[in-house]
Protein backbone atom coordinates (compact mmCIF):
# COMPACT_ATOMS: atom_id res chain seq x y z
CA UNK A 1 0.00 0.00 0.00
CA UNK A 2 2.61 2.37 1.01
CA UNK A 3 4.52 1.68 -2.86
CA UNK A 4 1.38 2.27 -4.04
CA UNK A 5 1.16 5.95 -2.65
CA UNK A 6 4.25 6.94 -2.99
CA UNK A 7 4.12 6.20 -7.05
CA UNK A 8 0.83 7.87 -6.55
CA UNK A 9 2.62 11.29 -5.37
CA UNK A 10 5.48 10.70 -7.62
CA UNK A 11 3.13 11.36 -10.50
CA UNK A 12 0.99 13.98 -8.74
CA UNK A 13 4.40 15.98 -8.44
CA UNK A 14 6.36 14.95 -11.13
CA UNK A 15 3.31 14.17 -13.33
CA UNK A 16 2.98 16.87 -19.10
CA UNK A 17 1.06 17.51 -22.37
CA UNK A 18 -2.01 15.09 -22.75
CA UNK A 19 -0.46 12.62 -24.46
CA UNK A 20 -1.66 11.12 -27.72
CA UNK A 21 -0.42 8.30 -29.66
CA UNK A 22 -2.31 8.96 -33.53
CA UNK A 23 0.67 6.63 -35.16
CA UNK A 24 -2.24 3.68 -33.24
CA UNK A 25 -3.86 3.80 -36.48
CA UNK A 26 -1.92 1.56 -37.90
CA UNK A 27 -2.89 -1.01 -35.58
CA UNK A 28 -6.55 -0.46 -36.60
CA UNK A 29 -7.08 1.95 -33.58
CA UNK A 30 -8.81 4.84 -36.07
CA UNK A 31 -10.53 6.69 -32.94
CA UNK A 32 -8.71 8.12 -30.19
CA UNK A 33 -11.77 6.95 -27.88
CA UNK A 34 -10.48 3.57 -28.54
CA UNK A 35 -7.94 4.29 -26.12
CA UNK A 36 -8.73 7.55 -24.32
CA UNK A 37 -11.46 9.45 -22.59
CA UNK A 38 -11.19 12.60 -24.86
CA UNK A 39 -12.89 12.13 -28.55
CA UNK A 40 -9.95 13.98 -30.23
CA UNK A 41 -7.04 12.28 -27.87
CA UNK A 42 -4.68 12.49 -25.13
CA UNK A 43 -5.42 12.86 -21.71
CA UNK A 44 -6.20 10.40 -19.59
CA UNK A 45 -6.65 6.56 -20.97
CA UNK A 46 -9.74 4.06 -20.39
CA UNK A 47 -8.52 0.60 -18.89
CA UNK A 48 -8.77 -0.73 -22.51
CA UNK A 49 -5.76 1.43 -23.44
CA UNK A 50 -3.59 1.01 -20.56
CA UNK A 51 -3.99 -2.86 -21.68
CA UNK A 52 -3.01 -1.15 -25.03
CA UNK A 53 0.33 0.55 -23.88
CA UNK A 54 1.49 -2.92 -22.93
CA UNK A 55 0.18 -5.27 -25.16
CA UNK A 56 0.97 -3.18 -28.43
CA UNK A 57 2.58 -0.65 -27.79
CA UNK A 58 6.04 -1.54 -25.76
CA UNK A 59 8.85 -3.56 -26.33
CA UNK A 60 8.62 -5.33 -22.45
CA UNK A 61 5.99 -5.72 -20.05
CA UNK A 62 4.63 -7.82 -17.44
CA UNK A 63 1.13 -8.78 -15.83
CA UNK A 64 -0.24 -5.69 -14.36
CA UNK A 65 2.60 -3.20 -14.80
CA UNK A 66 0.56 -1.26 -17.18
CA UNK A 67 -1.69 -0.28 -14.48
CA UNK A 68 -1.39 3.54 -12.42
CA UNK A 69 1.16 1.83 -9.51
CA UNK A 70 2.81 -0.48 -12.47
CA UNK A 71 1.41 -3.59 -10.25
CA UNK A 72 -2.28 -4.49 -11.05
CA UNK A 73 -3.76 -1.54 -8.99
CA UNK A 74 -6.43 0.14 -10.51
CA UNK A 75 -9.17 2.59 -9.66
CA UNK A 76 -12.74 2.30 -9.74
CA UNK A 77 -14.65 2.01 -12.73
CA UNK A 78 -16.31 5.88 -12.65
CA UNK A 79 -12.67 7.25 -11.92
CA UNK A 80 -9.61 7.78 -14.71
CA UNK A 81 -6.30 9.12 -13.66
CA UNK A 82 -3.69 10.00 -15.87
CA UNK A 83 -0.52 12.29 -16.20
CA UNK A 84 2.75 13.26 -18.01
CA UNK A 85 6.44 14.07 -16.98
CA UNK A 86 8.74 15.29 -19.32
CA UNK A 87 12.57 16.90 -19.36
CA UNK A 88 14.34 17.78 -22.01
CA UNK A 89 17.95 17.90 -23.06
CA UNK A 90 18.20 20.11 -26.06
CA UNK A 91 21.34 20.87 -28.54
CA UNK A 92 21.16 24.56 -30.83
CA UNK A 93 23.65 25.38 -33.19
CA UNK A 94 22.85 28.16 -35.09
CA UNK A 95 24.44 31.74 -36.46
CA UNK A 96 24.28 32.86 -32.83
CA UNK A 97 25.39 30.25 -30.54
CA UNK A 98 25.89 26.76 -29.32
CA UNK A 99 24.04 25.94 -26.63
CA UNK A 100 22.78 22.87 -24.51
CA UNK A 101 19.99 22.58 -21.45
CA UNK A 102 18.27 20.48 -19.33
CA UNK A 103 15.49 21.16 -17.83
CA UNK A 104 11.93 19.75 -17.04
CA UNK A 105 8.81 20.48 -19.10
CA UNK A 106 4.89 21.25 -17.89
CA UNK A 107 4.28 18.23 -15.37
CA UNK A 108 0.67 17.63 -15.14
CA UNK A 109 -2.25 14.82 -13.99
CA UNK A 110 -5.18 14.48 -14.60
CA UNK A 111 -8.30 13.14 -13.19
CA UNK A 112 -12.15 11.91 -14.87
CA UNK A 113 -14.73 11.09 -12.67
CA UNK A 114 -18.05 9.81 -14.25
CA UNK A 115 -21.81 10.27 -12.75
CA UNK A 116 -23.92 8.16 -15.44
CA UNK A 117 -23.28 9.63 -18.77
CA UNK A 118 -21.64 12.48 -17.59
CA UNK A 119 -17.38 12.92 -17.29
CA UNK A 120 -16.23 15.87 -15.52
CA UNK A 121 -12.50 15.96 -16.45
CA UNK A 122 -9.84 18.23 -15.32
CA UNK A 123 -6.10 18.43 -14.94
CA UNK A 124 -3.33 20.24 -12.13
CA UNK A 125 0.06 21.58 -14.28
CA UNK A 126 3.18 22.33 -12.62
CA UNK A 127 5.03 25.41 -14.59
CA UNK A 128 8.24 23.84 -16.25
CA UNK A 129 10.69 25.46 -19.00
CA UNK A 130 14.15 26.28 -19.03
CA UNK A 131 15.35 28.83 -16.14
CA UNK A 132 13.90 32.21 -16.44
CA UNK A 133 11.09 30.84 -17.81
CA UNK A 134 8.06 33.44 -16.43
CA UNK A 135 5.65 31.74 -13.83
CA UNK A 136 8.02 28.60 -13.82
CA UNK A 137 6.61 26.43 -11.49
CA UNK A 138 3.48 27.80 -10.64
CA UNK A 139 0.25 25.81 -11.00
CA UNK A 140 -2.28 26.49 -12.95
CA UNK A 141 -4.93 24.08 -14.67
CA UNK A 142 -4.87 23.77 -18.79
CA UNK A 143 -7.99 21.41 -18.82
CA UNK A 144 -11.42 21.40 -17.38
CA UNK A 145 -14.51 20.40 -18.88
CA UNK A 146 -17.68 18.36 -18.98
CA UNK A 147 -18.28 15.71 -21.58
CA UNK A 148 -21.93 13.98 -21.46
CA UNK A 149 -22.69 10.70 -24.05
CA UNK A 150 -25.41 11.17 -25.24
CA UNK A 151 -24.94 7.97 -26.81
CA UNK A 152 -22.26 5.46 -28.10
CA UNK A 153 -21.53 8.01 -30.97
CA UNK A 154 -22.81 11.33 -30.20
CA UNK A 155 -21.47 13.61 -26.85
CA UNK A 156 -21.55 17.45 -26.46
CA UNK A 157 -18.39 18.94 -24.00
CA UNK A 158 -17.87 22.49 -22.65
CA UNK A 159 -15.28 23.65 -20.95
CA UNK A 160 -11.52 24.57 -21.55
CA UNK A 161 -9.62 22.45 -23.53
CA UNK A 162 -7.65 22.67 -27.05
CA UNK A 163 -9.64 22.74 -30.26
CA UNK A 164 -9.67 19.55 -32.22
CA UNK A 165 -7.67 20.47 -35.22
CA UNK A 166 -5.79 18.28 -37.81
CA UNK A 167 -3.86 15.70 -36.25
CA UNK A 168 -3.54 15.87 -32.25
CA UNK A 169 0.25 15.04 -32.05
CA UNK A 170 2.41 15.59 -28.53
CA UNK A 171 5.27 17.95 -30.53
CA UNK A 172 3.94 21.19 -29.60
CA UNK A 173 6.84 22.58 -31.43
CA UNK A 174 5.33 21.18 -34.80
CA UNK A 175 4.07 23.60 -37.15
CA UNK A 176 1.00 22.90 -37.38
CA UNK A 177 0.32 23.39 -34.09
CA UNK A 178 3.48 26.36 -33.12
CA UNK A 179 2.71 28.77 -36.11
CA UNK A 180 -0.88 28.03 -36.22
CA UNK A 181 -1.46 28.72 -32.38
CA UNK A 182 -2.46 25.44 -31.34
CA UNK A 183 0.47 24.84 -29.52
CA UNK A 184 0.31 24.11 -25.49
CA UNK A 185 -1.26 26.87 -23.17
CA UNK A 186 -3.88 28.53 -25.74
CA UNK A 187 -6.41 26.31 -24.67
CA UNK A 188 -9.93 28.08 -24.71
CA UNK A 189 -13.39 27.71 -23.80
CA UNK A 190 -15.12 25.89 -26.20
CA UNK A 191 -18.43 24.47 -26.56
CA UNK A 192 -18.60 21.03 -28.55
CA UNK A 193 -20.84 18.49 -30.46
CA UNK A 194 -19.40 15.82 -32.17
CA UNK A 195 -20.08 12.33 -33.68
CA UNK A 196 -17.50 9.41 -33.61
CA UNK A 197 -18.83 6.53 -35.62
CA UNK A 198 -17.00 3.72 -36.72
CA UNK A 199 -16.41 4.99 -40.44
CA UNK A 200 -17.12 9.00 -39.86
CA UNK A 201 -15.80 11.56 -37.12
CA UNK A 202 -17.33 14.73 -37.05
CA UNK A 203 -16.96 17.68 -34.58
CA UNK A 204 -18.17 21.02 -34.08
CA UNK A 205 -16.46 23.45 -31.66
CA UNK A 206 -17.69 26.89 -30.48
CA UNK A 207 -14.04 29.18 -29.37
CA UNK A 208 -15.34 31.21 -26.84
CA UNK A 209 -11.39 32.27 -26.19
CA UNK A 210 -9.96 33.13 -22.44
CA UNK A 211 -12.50 35.58 -20.92
CA UNK A 212 -11.29 34.82 -17.57
CA UNK A 213 -7.45 35.66 -18.79
CA UNK A 214 -6.90 38.78 -20.47
CA UNK A 215 -3.26 38.12 -20.98
CA UNK A 216 -4.07 35.17 -23.04
CA UNK A 217 -4.81 35.78 -26.85
CA UNK A 218 -8.77 36.65 -27.09
CA UNK A 219 -9.68 35.18 -30.38
CA UNK A 220 -12.93 33.02 -31.04
CA UNK A 221 -14.23 31.29 -33.42
CA UNK A 222 -15.44 28.20 -34.53
CA UNK A 223 -14.18 24.81 -35.76
CA UNK A 224 -14.85 22.06 -37.96
CA UNK A 225 -13.27 18.77 -37.60
CA UNK A 226 -14.61 15.79 -40.48
CA UNK A 227 -12.80 12.00 -40.31
CA UNK A 228 -13.71 9.34 -42.49
CA UNK A 229 -11.61 5.65 -41.50
CA UNK A 230 -10.29 4.12 -44.31
CA UNK A 231 -9.91 0.17 -44.37
CA UNK A 232 -8.85 -1.09 -41.02
CA UNK A 233 -5.54 1.50 -41.11
CA UNK A 234 -6.08 4.69 -42.59
CA UNK A 235 -8.03 7.81 -41.00
CA UNK A 236 -8.20 10.91 -43.67
CA UNK A 237 -9.92 14.23 -42.42
CA UNK A 238 -10.21 17.78 -42.83
CA UNK A 239 -10.52 20.25 -40.83
CA UNK A 240 -11.70 23.98 -40.59
CA UNK A 241 -11.09 27.41 -38.31
CA UNK A 242 -12.40 30.47 -38.34
CA UNK A 243 -10.94 32.93 -35.95
CA UNK A 244 -11.19 36.75 -34.92
CA UNK A 245 -9.35 38.86 -32.63
CA UNK A 246 -8.81 42.59 -31.86
CA UNK A 247 -6.07 42.47 -34.55
CA UNK A 248 -6.87 40.21 -36.98
CA UNK A 249 -9.41 37.79 -38.91
CA UNK A 250 -8.20 34.05 -40.40
CA UNK A 251 -9.53 31.32 -41.85
CA UNK A 252 -7.72 27.73 -41.46
CA UNK A 253 -8.84 24.67 -43.59
CA UNK A 254 -6.93 21.50 -44.89
CA UNK A 255 -6.31 18.12 -45.22
CA UNK A 256 -5.03 15.92 -43.06
CA UNK A 257 -3.91 12.05 -43.11
CA UNK A 258 -2.92 8.82 -40.81
CA UNK A 259 -1.90 6.21 -43.12
CA UNK A 260 -1.25 2.47 -41.39
CA UNK A 261 0.65 -0.30 -44.18
CA UNK A 262 1.28 -3.55 -42.57
CA UNK A 263 1.03 -2.58 -39.11
CA UNK A 264 4.89 -1.12 -38.90
CA UNK A 265 4.64 2.07 -41.61
CA UNK A 266 3.09 5.03 -41.20
CA UNK A 267 2.72 7.84 -42.44
CA UNK A 268 1.41 11.26 -40.21
CA UNK A 269 0.71 14.49 -42.86
CA UNK A 270 -0.83 17.47 -42.64
CA UNK A 271 -1.61 20.06 -44.98
CA UNK A 272 -3.05 24.04 -43.67
CA UNK A 273 -3.72 26.99 -45.86
CA UNK A 274 -4.55 30.29 -43.42
CA UNK A 275 -5.71 33.69 -44.88
CA UNK A 276 -5.20 36.62 -42.47
CA UNK A 277 -6.57 39.66 -42.57
CA UNK A 278 -4.48 42.32 -40.51
CA UNK A 279 -7.35 44.79 -38.61
CA UNK A 280 -3.93 47.08 -38.01
CA UNK A 281 -2.71 48.79 -41.12
CA UNK A 282 0.40 49.57 -40.22
CA UNK A 283 0.84 45.96 -40.06
CA UNK A 284 0.21 45.35 -43.81
CA UNK A 285 -2.18 43.85 -46.17
CA UNK A 286 -3.66 40.54 -45.73
CA UNK A 287 -1.59 37.41 -45.72
CA UNK A 288 -1.82 33.63 -47.23
CA UNK A 289 0.57 30.89 -46.66
CA UNK A 290 0.43 27.63 -45.45
CA UNK A 291 1.80 25.15 -43.45
CA UNK A 292 2.40 21.74 -43.85
CA UNK A 293 3.91 18.13 -41.64
CA UNK A 294 5.14 15.49 -42.83
CA UNK A 295 6.43 12.16 -40.52
CA UNK A 296 7.07 8.73 -41.60
CA UNK A 297 8.05 6.21 -39.30
CA UNK A 298 9.01 2.81 -39.12
CA UNK A 299 8.58 0.05 -36.19
CA UNK A 300 11.83 -1.88 -36.33
CA UNK A 301 10.71 -4.03 -33.29
CA UNK A 302 8.01 -3.59 -30.86
CA UNK A 303 8.11 0.02 -29.25
CA UNK A 304 11.01 1.02 -31.17
CA UNK A 305 9.98 3.69 -34.13
CA UNK A 306 12.55 5.61 -36.10
CA UNK A 307 11.22 8.55 -38.37
CA UNK A 308 12.09 10.93 -40.52
CA UNK A 309 10.34 13.98 -40.72
CA UNK A 310 9.85 17.30 -43.04
CA UNK A 311 8.00 20.52 -42.28
CA UNK A 312 7.42 23.77 -44.45
CA UNK A 313 5.91 27.28 -42.71
CA UNK A 314 5.35 29.57 -44.78
CA UNK A 315 2.42 31.72 -43.57
CA UNK A 316 3.20 35.10 -45.97
CA UNK A 317 3.69 33.94 -49.29
CA UNK A 318 4.34 37.29 -50.31
CA UNK A 319 7.47 37.78 -47.81
CA UNK A 320 10.30 35.40 -48.41
CA UNK A 321 11.27 36.17 -44.42
CA UNK A 322 8.46 34.05 -43.08
CA UNK A 323 9.63 30.98 -44.82
CA UNK A 324 10.80 28.70 -42.22
CA UNK A 325 11.60 25.04 -43.12
CA UNK A 326 13.22 21.66 -41.37
CA UNK A 327 14.12 18.79 -42.08
CA UNK A 328 15.54 15.55 -40.55
CA UNK A 329 14.35 12.74 -38.06
CA UNK A 330 14.76 10.58 -34.60
CA UNK A 331 13.13 8.08 -33.07
CA UNK A 332 10.69 7.46 -30.45
CA UNK A 333 11.41 4.30 -28.17
CA UNK A 334 8.60 2.75 -25.60
CA UNK A 335 10.64 0.33 -23.69
CA UNK A 336 8.13 -0.54 -21.05
CA UNK A 337 4.50 0.85 -20.01
CA UNK A 338 4.67 4.46 -18.57
CA UNK A 339 8.32 5.33 -20.07
CA UNK A 340 9.47 6.21 -23.49
CA UNK A 341 12.37 8.00 -25.09
CA UNK A 342 11.97 10.59 -28.15
CA UNK A 343 15.00 11.78 -29.83
CA UNK A 344 15.07 14.06 -32.85
CA UNK A 345 17.59 15.68 -34.95
CA UNK A 346 16.78 18.65 -37.50
CA UNK A 347 17.67 21.12 -39.74
CA UNK A 348 16.53 24.11 -39.45
CA UNK A 349 16.30 27.27 -42.55
CA UNK A 350 14.82 30.24 -40.45
CA UNK A 351 14.65 32.48 -43.70
CA UNK A 352 13.48 35.36 -41.05
CA UNK A 353 17.12 35.23 -39.83
CA UNK A 354 19.58 33.77 -42.41
CA UNK A 355 19.06 31.69 -45.90
CA UNK A 356 20.90 28.63 -43.99
CA UNK A 357 20.45 25.83 -42.26
CA UNK A 358 21.13 25.02 -38.64
CA UNK A 359 21.27 22.81 -36.05
CA UNK A 360 18.33 21.53 -33.15
CA UNK A 361 18.61 18.29 -31.83
CA UNK A 362 16.71 17.13 -28.80
CA UNK A 363 16.29 13.81 -26.20
CA UNK A 364 13.31 13.98 -23.96
CA UNK A 365 12.44 11.43 -21.09
CA UNK A 366 9.25 10.63 -20.63
CA UNK A 367 7.07 9.10 -17.88
CA UNK A 368 2.68 9.05 -18.73
CA UNK A 369 0.50 7.45 -15.82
Amino acid sequence: MKLKFFLFLFAFIFASYAYAFPEMVRMGYQNCISCHLSPSGGGVLTPYGRGMSSEVLSTWHYEGEEAIDHSGFSTPPWLLIGGDSRFIQNYINNLQATQTQWFPMQNQIEAAVQAGKLWLVGNLNFEGGPPGTPNYGSLNSERLYAMYNLTDEFYVRGGKYMIPFGINQPNHTAVIQQNLGFQVETESDNLEFGYIGEKFNVILTGDFGRPDNSQISQETGASLNLAYNLLESHKLGWSFFTGNSNSSTRFLNGPYAILGFWKRLVLLSQFDFQWLDNKNPLAGPEQQGFVTFNRLQYEVIKGLHPYILHQISYLNTGVIASRYDTYGGGFMFYPRPHFEFWAEWDKIRDMNVAPVYTDSAWLILHYYL
